[in-house]
């Protein structure tokens, strides 16, 4: 029995996880790591005889170029939600000079009474 195409999708299945856990990471170039191996495993099944047909290789392909995108897409996203926060910082009411809610906008502040 020929166990390539089980070990090849069981390190397909690994390196998907890997990469799920790398794409958000602060340092974007860890993101880059599986597709990487991934490109390299590969060439390592293309060079043995293991992808030998058109269909192996598109496939391949596809799979490379998935990577590739769900990679860019989270530097693309965590760069936005970066600029985001530059352009709208978190505000919190324990500021000071804050008070809730800002006055002259007609909203009513209540009190709640405590018991001693």
């Amino acid at each position: 029995m020929d166990w390539t195409y089980l070990l090849v999708a069981v390190v397909f299945l690994l390196l998907v996880g890997a990469q799920a856990l790398l794409v958000n990471r602060e340092r974007g170039w860890l993101g880059a790591f599986v597709p990487a191996v991934y490109f390299v495993l590969l060439l390592v099944l293309g060079a043995t005889g293991r992808l030998s047909s058109l269909t192996d290789f598109v496939f391949a392909a596809l799979g490379l170029l998935g990577l590739l995108a769900w990679w860019i897409s989270a530097r693309d996203s965590r760069r936005r939600a970066r600029e985001e926060l530059t352009i709208f910082p978190p505000q919190t009411a324990a500021d000071p000079g804050d008070s809730l809610p800002p006055p002259s906008t007609g909203v009513r502040r209540h009190t709640h009474m405590r018991a001693a």
